[in-house]
């Protein structure tokens, strides 16, 4: 849901693609980090919307991954 209310749409329209954890190490103090990796699809009704969309900044990562934070 947090795409969905990102993007200001129901959650109906978005579809998760995959989700795959990523690790990477942090070479300052040598610690995993362990982050998600999310691919998603947002079902739009034609090109125009899908401009809007893109052009709106909903698709921000930082805004999504506020989103995602929220709903943990």
């Amino acid at each position: 849901m947090g795409v969905a209310k990102s993007v200001d749409t129901p959650f109906e329209n978005v579809v998760i693609n995959s989700i795959t954890q990523v690790t990477a190490r942090r070479v300052s103090r040598k610690l995993l980090a362990i982050a998600v990796q999310i691919d998603f699809s947002v079902r739009v009704a034609d090109a125009a919307a899908a401009s809007a969309l893109v052009s709106s900044g909903a698709l921000d990562q930082n805004k999504l991954n506020v989103q995602f934070v929220n709903q943990v």
